[in-house]
C-alpha cells in the first residue's frame, strides 16, 4: 500500500502544477512541462512501490505468512471481547483473515521451494487451512462466541510453521485434492517482470 506521506506528496506536486498551468498564458505548454511530469511522477512512484511490495512479499514469505497470522490473532481476541467487538472490529477481522489467506497462499509458491511436487503438496495445505480460516470466520459471523474456532485454528497454524512443519497445519483427511490447486511453472516469470520493471522505473 502507498503511504498517505507519499500520497501527499504526490498531491501537493500535482496541484502546484495544476495551478501554475491556469495562472500562465501558455496554459497547453506549462501542462506539458509541469502538470504533466507531475501526473507521471505519481503513476510511476506509486507503480513502483506496489511492484516493490509484491517482490518482498515474495521473498520473505514466511516472515509474511507470521505477520498476518499474529495480527489476525490479536483481531480474534478483540473481536472476543465483549467491550471491544463492533461492526469496525468485525470489518478489521475479516481483512485479516482474507490477508492472512493470500499470504498463505503466497509462502506455499514462493516460501519453501520450487519444485512442483512441493509446491503442489504446500499448496494442498494452504488451500485446507484457507477455507478452515473463512469457514471459522463466517461461523462466527452467527455466532459471535465460535470466534475461539478460529483463533484455535491460527494458534495451530502459527505452531506449524515454527515447528517448520507447514504441511502440518491441517490432518490429511481435511486437506483438499492436490489437482484442484493450480500449481505455476517452474519460473515465476511473472515475478522476474515486476522486479526488472521495478528496477527500470527506479532508475527513471
Amino acid at each position: 500500500m502507498v503511504s498517505v506521506s507519499l500520497l501527499l506528496l504526490c498531491l501537493v506536486t500535482i496541484s502546484t502544477g495544476a495551478l501554475l498551468t491556469m495562472l500562465v498564458e501558455h496554459q497547453w505548454a506549462m501542462a506539458m512541462e509541469m502538470w504533466l511530469p507531475s501526473y507521471a511522477f505519481l503513476l510511476l512512484t506509486a507503480f513502483y512501490v506496489q511492484l516493490d511490495l509484491i517482490a518482498v512479499k515474495r521473498k520473505r514469505s514466511p516472515a509474511y505468512v507470521q505477520w498476518a497470522a499474529v495480527s489476525t490473532l490479536v483481531a480474534c481476541q478483540t473481536q472476543a471481547d465483549e467491550n471491544h467487538a463492533t461492526s469496525v472490529t468485525t470489518a478489521q477481522l475479516s481483512r485479516n483473515v482474507d490477508r492472512l489467506s493470500d499470504a498463505l497462499m503466497t509462502y506455499a509458491q514462493f516460501g519453501v521451494s520450487r519444485k512442483l511436487g512441493t509446491r503442489a503438496a504446500l499448496l494442498t495445505q494452504c488451500a485446507a487451512m484457507s477455507q478452515q480460516l473463512e469457514s471459522a470466520f463466517e461461523t462466527s459471523l452467527r455466532d459471535r462466541s465460535q470466534v475461539k474456532v478460529l483463533a484455535e485454528h491460527i494458534v495451530h497454524l502459527i505452531d506449524a510453521l515454527g515447528r517448520q512443519e507447514p504441511l502440518n497445519m491441517v490432518p490429511a483427511t481435511e486437506s483438499v485434492p492436490a489437482e484442484s490447486v493450480a500449481v505455476g511453472g517452474s519460473l515465476p516469470w511473472r515475478m522476474v517482470l515486476g522486479h526488472l520493471l521495478a528496477f527500470l522505473t527506479g532508475v527513471g
